[in-house]
């Protein structure tokens, strides 16, 4: 199961790589959201993990957006953000979760999971 992570934090995205990958799930990073619709159109990720605020990028904006224009209509999306306020209300941006940082590692992995159960066999 392919996952496609935005986010303007480097550690942020190696950490969550790192995890992920250790899940047995196909990751992808990018730094910016510049060219975030792009990159999902051409990823065809199962699952994009999407940061709130990203440089300057909304990534509810971004959520919105990709559930009216995705060629893919049943990819998941969870938001993060380290700010409780920006999860309550999350659906209405199209999001199907969220995730607060910081965040323990059991949890992220569980959210992860309830989104694409199949993903650890790959």
């Amino acid at each position: 199961m392919r996952i496609l992570v935005i986010d303007d934090n480097e550690t942020t995205l190696f950490l969550i790589s790192y995890i992920l990958t250790k899940e047995g799930y196909e990751v992808q990073t990018l730094l910016h959201a510049e060219k975030a619709l792009e990159n999902i159109q051409n990823y065809s990720p199962h699952l994009l993990l999407l940061d709130v605020n990203i440089g300057g990028h909304d990534g509810r904006v971004i959520s919105r957006e990709v559930r009216e224009n995705s060629t893919n209509p049943n990819i998941k999306i969870v938001l993060i953000s380290g700010e409780l306020k920006e999860a309550l209300n999350y659906e209405q941006y199209g999001a199907d979760g969220f995730i607060t940082k910081p965040f323990e590692l059991d949890d992220f992995v569980k959210v992860i999971k309830k989104q694409l159960p199949q993903a650890s066999q790959n």
